[in-house]
């Protein structure tokens, strides 16, 4: 009689424990589900668990070619709109950190959000109050030269930004490329005069500097058979880009 109960049990336990399984799930460079694993840039093993600490649930991605760890920090869910809560942090597939910041506990970026290059000098620091821009963003080259100052105030851009040539100024700024002041929607611009030597060639203009949401560019270490992004950004990923200031 005993057996024969184990027996009735069995496929029961079986289902359980199937159920208890951790589910992988692929995504792509822009958190949009991947169509399959050979596509995606890293993976969660879901469900995840609670945070003991405070709201979310602790997230930990992976880089899908060497598992090395992708993100990491509480999290509202593995999703591509999924909220911070407090420190998190991207790392390339080394281990050095690819972008740091802190949220609070409504998951509003609080605090300044710093992007590195590979060589592990400042990209982009951003300084955030209550999920909006406030205060001067600087963007520096690889070698650690400023090549912007750029002002917000709840928000908005206001104040004078700076545009630096960069190439030995250091990370205070050297000489000056354009000038420029925000101040409500009136905007007024005024070039820093060259010497004649440097008029008499032409001067290209510095392109803005690359999105920094750790995201949208391809880490090193990326798969070289991956398939290359398409020219239509999906929603969701224009979505979360917007958040980070990149559409």
């Amino acid at each position: 009689m005993k057996h024969r109960c184990l027996l009735a049990l069995a496929p029961l336990l079986l289902m359980l424990a199937a159920t208890g399984h951790a589910e992988r799930r692929y995504f792509t460079q822009y958190d949009s589900p991947a169509k399959a694993p050979e596509q995606a840039l890293y993976y969660v093993d879901l469900p995840l668990p609670e945070n003991p600490d405070g709201p979310g649930y602790l997230y930990r991605a992976y880089y899908r070619e060497n598992d090395a760890l992708y993100a990491e920090g509480a999290r509202a869910g593995a999703g591509p709109d999924a909220d911070w809560f407090g420190d998190w942090r991207y790392l390339y597939p080394d281990g050095d950190i690819k972008q740091r910041g802190h949220s609070d506990d409504q998951g509003r970026l609080d605090g300044d959000v710093i992007s590195y290059f590979e060589n592990g000098r400042i990209e982009k620091l951003q300084p955030y109050t209550a999920g909006k821009l406030d205060g001067t963003e600087k963007r520096y080259d690889e070698d650690g030269d400023l090549l912007l100052e750029l002002p917000y105030k709840d928000g908005a851009r206001h104040g004078m930004r700076i545009n630096y040539y960069g190439e030995g100024g250091g990370p205070e700024g050297g000489q000056i490329y354009e000038e420029r002041r925000y101040k409500t929607a009136i905007t007024t611009t005024s070039t820093i005069a060259m010497t004649a030597t440097a008029s008499a060639s032409a001067t290209p203009a510095i392109p803005p500097p690359a999105c920094s949401w750790p995201g949208a560019r391809t880490a090193k270490g990326a798969t070289a058979g991956a398939k290359p992004a398409s020219s239509a950004t999906p929603r969701a990923a224009t979505a979360t880009m917007r958040r980070y200031g990149c559409g």
